[in-house]
């Protein structure tokens, strides 16, 4: 695999500030365990693949955001070298749309995709804290307008739950309690009516 860096709406902002070529690694694992979280790593733009490798990899189509991570981690599991280059060959052009108003999710679907790239990235035999908390704060955020009514399905999901003891001790003491208290139904509604209560009192102001 050939890794490019890339510019962000052709104004020369380029998002990977540091000069990729340059760094020093000993093997493939050295390499995903340091940077697996960054958007060059896990999207499939910006690169060049062995049609070999490819052979039967596809795109996973039920899968609305998320799918090309899915992608380049199976792809990585057949992968046995990855160079870097600090070349712009990539332009992006961000959205006005935000991803969660563009990409929202109900929590079973978010389940789902997380439970597939879980999988995927733990057939590569590495361990990166940024990848995992980057996976489940995506997924959270993208369906959290739905975690109030299905909250359970996410809290008690055997994957969701793996992968926040995984990370869980990289955030706060609050946050690791609010965990554990969501995962009941009646305290996510307390919190609902808290939240629209607290909303229209900023909104009267």
């Amino acid at each position: 695999m050939l890794i490019f860096n890339y510019d962000i709406n052709s104004h020369g902002i380029v998002l990977c500030s540091e000069d990729i070529s340059q760094m020093n690694f000993d093997s493939i694992n050295a390499i995903l365990e340091r940077c697996l979280d960054h958007v060059l790593f896990r999207t499939p733009w910006s690169k060049f693949f062995k049609r070999n490798i490819v052979n039967t990899l596809r795109f996973n189509i039920q899968i609305t955001i998320g799918e090309d991570t899915l992608f380049v981690l199976q792809y990585l599991q057949k992968c046995k070298q990855i160079f870097l280059s600090d070349q712009l060959y990539y332009t992006w052009f961000e959205s006005d749309c935000s991803i969660k108003e563009k990409y929202g999710l109900s929590v079973e679907k978010a389940v789902y995709i997380v439970s597939c790239l879980y999988f995927e990235y733990k057939s590569l035999n590495i361990r990166c804290l940024k990848f995992e908390k980057f996976v489940y704060d995506f997924y959270y955020t993208l369906c959290e307008d739905d975690l109030f009514k299905n909250g359970t399905t996410w809290f008690r999901n055997r994957i969701i739950v793996q992968l926040w003891n995984n990370i869980k001790f990289s955030y706060s003491s609050k946050n690791r309690i609010m965990f554990n208290l969501k995962k009941y139904k009646f305290i996510r509604y307390f919190m609902k009516i808290y939240y629209g209560l607290c909303l229209k009192m900023f909104n009267k102001k």
